[in-house]
């Protein structure tokens, strides 16, 4: 779903924004038993259209994908390739601008996931669409001149073929709805989301990718990290960077930490801690490694530890004492919204504004029945600098406690 409807029905209440990065393990957090890759990509899409299909890209305006990126200073190399993700630049257009990646929702496994959608009504109108969606590709075409990069070679349809994570597919009612209509160009639209990413049969979930931003005199907002890719204000939850930013050398800017998950009392709640300068100004200087983590250790059998942990190049930057429990999915995008509320809602860009993804990895530690003794230390202690609120009263809450 674009972030058309999804910024506009927030931003009135609260700006989103954050950057993305889970390394290692954050510095004060043991670990009593080893991490399981759940799902590891590269971005080496040359020959591999399996691993293409894994990701749903989508643009909206004049926005694009690169695929197999090279840099000259390496950074990105065929050893090494990127993914780039460009808001274009308009410099007299005010549209919105958005170049955004998250979780494919064409699974085709032989366990049958897919099969099992049509034992209901709503299961089986889902399949059908997934089934007629999925068998086009999706949104490249080498005949389009808006697409510079298209898909590998001998894409001919958007299923992922081989194993990926089990998937959890929500029905995206936005899609076909005019109210999110996309370009005529692209063939498919997100029928559903797929959010994958659970800490429900989990100890911990770790997200880790390797980011780099572009071009840091244009206004509006990217960010990197998790999100159930809900528009329902009952159950949306969210765990990431992001970065807010006015436009000119001079214009204000801010990269924060940002989760909306359940309080120890179970109120729906949203923290968020800005980043010292010196992160907010490394989005731009090389890659880094952002991680965001998602533990919740058993104290007893009535009451968890609950945090989001977020990390910089393996330091931890900020500790939210949260619940996130929902299925996630990942989430990386670009965009040109203005947040101040002031008209036009978005920026025209003057310049291509671009994210540069290298590397995903998600891991978890499973439950095993052994208790606190799979998280030996957790730095269950929330960042200062830290703000809450309810999100349904829209007042502050202080002190929240695990």
């Amino acid at each position: 779903m674009g972030y058309t409807t999804r910024h506009a029905g927030l931003a009135g209440k609260f700006a989103f924004a954050l950057t993305f990065a889970l390394t290692g393990i954050p510095s004060g957090f043991a670990v009593g038993s080893g991490w399981t890759t759940v799902y590891r990509d590269n971005y080496d899409y040359s020959t591999d259209t399996a691993t293409f299909n894994t990701w749903f890209w989508r643009e909206d305006s004049t926005a694009t994908h690169g695929f197999n990126v090279t840099t000259a200073d390496g950074a990105c190399s065929a050893a090494t390739p990127c993914v780039k993700l460009t808001a274009l630049a308009s410099p007299d257009n005010t549209a919105y601008v958005n170049a955004e990646m998250y979780n494919n929702s064409c699974p085709r496994y032989d366990d049958g996931s897919l099969d099992s959608l049509k034992k209901t009504a709503w299961g089986r109108s889902l399949y059908a669409q997934i089934v007629f969606n999925c068998g086009l590709p999706y949104p490249y075409r080498v005949s389009d001149p808006k697409t510079p990069s298209v898909a590998p070679t001998g894409v001919t349809n958007s299923w992922i073929t081989r194993a990926a994570p089990v998937p959890r597919l929500n029905q995206n009612t936005f899609a076909f709805s005019a109210f999110d209509a996309e370009s005529p160009w692209k063939a498919v639209r997100d029928a559903a989301f797929n959010n994958p990413f659970s800490l429900q049969r989990s100890l911990a979930v770790r997200m880790t990718a390797d980011i780099k931003a572009e071009t840091s005199d244009q206004g509006g907002s990217r960010g990197w990290g998790f999100w159930n890719t809900t528009m329902n204000p009952a159950d949306m939850q969210l765990a990431w960077f992001m970065e807010y930013s006015q436009p000119g050398a001079d214009g204000a800017r801010g990269v924060y930490a940002q989760t909306i998950g359940k309080d120890a009392a179970g109120k729906w709640a949203f923290c968020q801690t800005k980043l010292p300068d010196a992160a907010a100004n490394g989005i731009y200087d090389r890659f880094h490694q952002y991680a965001v983590m998602l533990v919740s250790m058993p104290i007893n059998a009535q009451r968890s530890a609950n945090a989001v942990i977020y990390a910089i190049d393996g330091n931890a930057v900020a500790t939210h004492l949260l619940r996130v429990d929902q299925p996630m999915a990942f989430h990386n995008w670009v965009d040109n919204r203005d947040y101040t509320n002031a008209k036009p809602a978005n920026y025209p860009l003057t310049k291509d504004k671009s994210n540069l993804i290298r590397r995903f990895v998600v891991e978890r530690i499973e439950r095993t029945g052994r208790g606190d003794g799979e998280l030996k230390s957790i730095p269950m202690t929330q960042s200062e600098g830290t703000t809450c609120v309810d999100m349904n009263s829209m007042t502050p809450i202080h002190g929240i406690a695990r």
